[in-house]
């Protein structure tokens, strides 16, 4: 049996369905989420804290096996700064940023905050966001006060991201610890790999040893100041920041 995300018990459920959804459901999705992984033969988890749940739950030690995400170069090819713009028809005059998604913008927030203070000191920073526009990341980006920075290419093909994204000096993945961020794994940071860009990060769950054994990127306290202060490091030594993202490659 595969465990590759926390769902119930304070995960996933938390911030990925309604309320009342949670009301009448969240007891049994942590059950069929828990009952069953002490009768496999064998489980697989994508993070350590999943590990820790299944051995409470009874999982012997020895019939776990820890498999993080992985990710598909051949399919994020890596592409200069300068190709990428070219393509997009974006100009080189002023840095931009990246964050991926499908359609939850999960922790975007931080996201909007700190741009809104990155702008302070470069005035002309953009930030890309990938996925299905929904009304409250408008609506939080308009109370940060960013909304003209943004850009929304919308959910792309998959052979489109790598050119998008790639157009970007820093990618972000905003990380609070959280119980959800401890028990999965963020198959965006392979994405971001493979383009070989430097990454702004929180030390939570697998990305405080990923980042901190690799020089892949920074992280950050979680707050708009620390995680802005991460993006303007990386703004300001172009060399660092390249140096990193072909770490992460």
């Amino acid at each position: 049996t595969d465990w590759n995300d926390w769902f119930g018990r304070g995960g996933l459920i938390e911030v990925l369905r309604p309320q009342w959804y949670r009301i009448l459901f969240a007891r049994f999705e942590t059950y069929y989420e828990e009952a069953f992984r002490t009768r496999a033969d064998g489980l697989t988890v994508i993070c350590s804290a999943l590990a820790e749940r299944a051995k409470k739950l009874g999982v012997p030690a020895d019939r776990i096996c820890l498999i993080s995400g992985g990710t598909s170069p051949e399919v994020y090819p890596t592409r200069t700064k300068e190709e990428c713009r070219k393509h997009m028809g974006y100009g080189l005059a002023h840095p931009i940023l990246g964050f991926a998604s499908a359609d939850s913008f999960l922790d975007v927030k931080i996201v909007l905050e700190a741009l809104a203070i990155v702008a302070q000191r470069f005035p002309d920073v953009r930030l890309i966001i990938t996925g299905k526009t929904n009304p409250q990341l408008l609506a939080a980006a308009e109370q940060a006060g960013v909304s003209e920075r943004l850009i929304l290419p919308g959910f792309l093909p998959v052979e489109e991201l790598s050119w998008c994204l790639g157009c970007s000096d820093v990618l972000l993945l905003p990380f609070p610890d959280t119980i959800y961020n401890n028990g999965r794994w963020p198959n965006k940071v392979g994405v971001y790999f493979c383009l070989a860009r430097p990454v702004v990060s929180n030390p939570t769950g697998e990305m405080q040893p990923l980042f901190r054994d690799n020089r892949v990127g920074l992280t950050t306290d979680y707050t708009p100041e620390a995680y802005a202060e991460g993006i303007m490091t990386l703004l300001d030594d172009p060399e660092a920041a390249q140096q990193m993202g072909q770490n992460a490659y």
